[in-house]
């Protein structure tokens, strides 16, 4: 809805922008999608006309310097008005045609979310006229947000009794270990291990590819943990993966587990930032080299 508004006269067009603008500010602070959150802000800066970034953003010596510009030029300006509201013409009219194919465009991914839905012919064949520069698409990266955070606990073993666990730069594992703020930086590691939880390990080989190297104590991989447990020079026998259910610790005393904020007991004591639940079955049985 808010895009649409930016086709819409100047008041929407500006509303819808800055609406746009601190609905990204607001993702960013809950949230690390890495660049995306700034890649849309800067689509919508060009929104802002002059007139409006004159008024509110710029330091007032810098708007009136403009301004004596502008009237020191306006009797050149004048001559010009027909070709400039031609042009502008000609600029609506092309602005209204692209948002009306885009439009149609955005028809054919969006209805495949729903199954026992078919488009006319005719819609489906001006999609597939441009579909190879990919000006719509399905937005299949947050589709569906996720309720509820599924961890891998990545262990290794000499004996296959007493299990290590490795440790992740940034993802939790420690249950008194808080998140750190990295944004928009995305560690390659952490961010594959969110996506692995989302499936099993038999559709993701790279994370079986991992758990060989590890075994082979490979020293590139284990520079992708904060921690290993093995020595490269004596890696473990055995390797699994367990997965629990995270949670946030719940509020105590009006003190909330939050980045910013430390969980207490009633004596004022730091307490755990989660609390977890152990899944039934393992992500990924007992492996070793041999199997």
């Amino acid at each position: 809805f808010l895009i649409g508004l930016i086709w819409w006269p100047r008041p929407f067009c500006l509303g819808g922008s800055m609406l746009q603008i601190v609905l990204q500010g607001l993702i960013m602070a809950t949230g690390n999608y890495t660049f995306f959150n700034i890649l849309t802000i800067t689509l919508f800066i060009p929104c802002l006309d002059d007139a409006f970034l004159t008024r509110w953003l710029l330091p007032r010596f810098l708007c009136n310097r403009l301004m004596r510009k502008y009237h020191d030029d306006s009797g050149h300006r004048r001559n010009a008005i027909t070709l400039v509201g031609a042009l502008i013409w000609l600029k609506t009219i092309l602005i209204w045609g692209m948002a009306a194919y885009i439009f149609i465009c955005t028809l054919v991914p969006f209805s495949r979310h729903f199954a026992h839905k078919s488009l006319p012919g005719e819609l489906q064949h001006i999609y597939d006229l441009t579909s190879k520069y990919h000006i719509a698409g399905s937005y299949g990266l947050f589709a569906h947000m996720t309720t509820q955070r599924i961890e891998i606990d990545i262990q290794g073993s000499y004996d296959g009794v007493e299990w290590k666990s490795y440790t992740f730069k940034y993802k939790p594992g420690d249950l008194e270990r808080r998140l750190p703020i990295v944004a928009p930086h995305q560690p390659r590691l952490d961010w594959q291990m969110w996506f692995a939880s989302l499936s099993d390990a038999n559709s993701q080989p790279w994370f079986i590819n991992m758990m060989a190297k590890l075994l082979e104590g490979s020293a590139e991989v284990t520079s992708l943990f904060e921690s290993c447990p093995f020595p490269s020079s004596s890696p473990p026998k055995y390797v699994r993966a367990l997965q629990s259910r995270y949670f946030f610790s719940p509020w105590v005393n009006g003190t909330s587990c939050l980045p910013f904020a430390h969980a207490l007991t009633g004596d004022g004591s730091c307490r755990a930032w989660w609390t977890k639940e152990d899944m039934n079955e393992p992500y990924l049985g007992t492996l070793d080299l041999n199997n």
